[in-house]
């Protein structure tokens, strides 16, 4: 298989075995009830379900050692048996297993891999190195294992990301969207959480920027925050680069400790519009609660003007 040639993984059938791992922070440990809500899910899906060795550890703030933590994710890649890899949580730091990944094992045996929030680092880090498309999701703890239940609108489009080898086509508007910049680009969807990319930068596992559509989201932070991110991106070279813009929906991102603020969407265009990029702002996906599953490595295409994006090319194939 050529190097940089982009790998699909095989669709995701019923009576498939899928596995559970769990990264970064220990979640599963910190909500068991959640956790087994997400596993019941899944299994009355059809999916047989298999649980990493160490999914239920703690250790600190992270769920094991960095070195296990990378173990069990090769545990699921070199496993014939399972055909989709379901990342549960989030947290902070999965950046520490990016130099302990087996990036060859997984070339090899591609696979269904789905996470949100700090698993961004791992699914753009593994695109970098292997060109696997994978999806930023519905996450196993927090979404399809709520007490309330999943939401129809991150359900409808999680399945059909990962059951059908077609592509998703244009993404649902259910809450209102914000044009920040006008015009329309086309590249393939690269992004997840601000923060936890923002780790990526400079490193040997960045993700190839040209002329993709960088979507980001966050949640929990400060305007000034956000605006020091941006900055540092720009400062990058990355927004040179991009031929698109798309922003989730923030999830409590406000402005506590200056008073008299620009708002979120001032910000990113003071910071961001230099660049004549089509920017689209408030979409679902992220850490509110209804989120789309969008795919990394694939062809979208992005219409701020008319507030639209489509998804051009399957994530998936048979």
């Amino acid at each position: 298989m050529e190097k940089d040639k982009k790998i699909k993984p095989q669709v995701l059938r019923p009576g498939d075995t899928v596995a559970v791992v769990v990264l970064s922070a220990p979640e599963a440990a910190l909500n068991p009830d959640n956790f087994k809500t997400g596993i019941s899910y899944l299994k009355n899906k059809g999916y047989n379900v298999l649980i990493a060795p160490h999914a239920l550890n703690r250790k600190g703030y992270m769920v094991a050692d960095p070195n296990i933590q990378a173990n069990d994710l090769g545990w699921a890649f070199s496993n014939d048996e399972i055909k989709a890899i379901f990342l549960a949580g989030g947290g902070y730091n999965a950046n520490r297993l990016l130099p302990l990944i087996d990036y060859n094992l997984i070339r090899k045996n591609p696979k269904i891999l789905i996470g949100m929030s700090n698993m961004c680092v791992i699914l753009n880090a593994i695109w970098s190195k292997t060109k696997l498309v994978s999806f930023y999701g519905p996450s196993v703890i927090w979404n399809l294992g709520s007490s309330e239940g999943i939401d129809p609108y991150s359900e409808s489009l999680l399945w059909k990301a990962l059951s059908y080898p077609e592509p998703i086509g244009e993404i649902p508007i259910l809450t209102e969207r914000e044009v920040i910049s006008h015009g329309k680009a086309k590249g393939l969807l690269i992004g997840g959480n601000l923060t936890s990319l923002e780790s990526l930068l400079g490193t040997p596992y960045e993700p190839d920027w040209t002329e993709a559509i960088f979507f980001w989201e966050d949640c929990f932070m400060e305007f000034h925050a956000v605006d020091m991110i941006l900055t540092h991106f720009a400062l990058s070279g990355v927004f040179n680069k991009i031929s698109g813009m798309i922003i989730g929906r923030p999830l409590e991102i406000q402005e506590k400790e200056f008073a008299e603020s620009p708002s979120l969407p001032e910000i990113i265009s003071d910071i961001c519009g230099r660049y004549k990029l089509p920017i689209l702002y408030n979409v679902d996906f992220g850490h509110n609660i209804e989120k789309a599953t969008l795919p990394i490595g694939v062809k979208a295409e992005v219409d701020s003007t008319n507030k639209q994006i489509k998804i051009l090319e399957s994530g998936v194939e048979l």
